[in-house]
């Protein structure tokens, strides 16, 4: 029943949205020791996150010191 339900959550909700202009956008990163996350997302009026786009990649040598600014760069 709980696997149905996240299905159904899944499946029905809109998961990406589009930016809109003047709306807060929120950045978020996660690294570990081999690789990075970076989130794009808007805050709306409502006060909920909506997520606009996602971006992982494996690190080559230089870029674990350096892999939260490539998040600016795709963006």
């Amino acid at each position: 029943m709980v696997f149905n339900a996240l299905k159904q959550a899944f499946t029905s909700t809109p998961i990406l949205t589009h930016w809109v202009l003047n709306v807060q956008l929120v950045v978020e990163t996660d690294a570990s020791d081999y690789a990075l996350a970076a989130i794009l997302s808007i805050m709306t009026t409502d006060n909920e996150i909506h997520l606009i786009a996602f971006h992982s990649w494996t690190f080559s040598s230089p870029e674990l010191k350096f892999a939260i600014f490539e998040a600016f760069k795709i963006w």
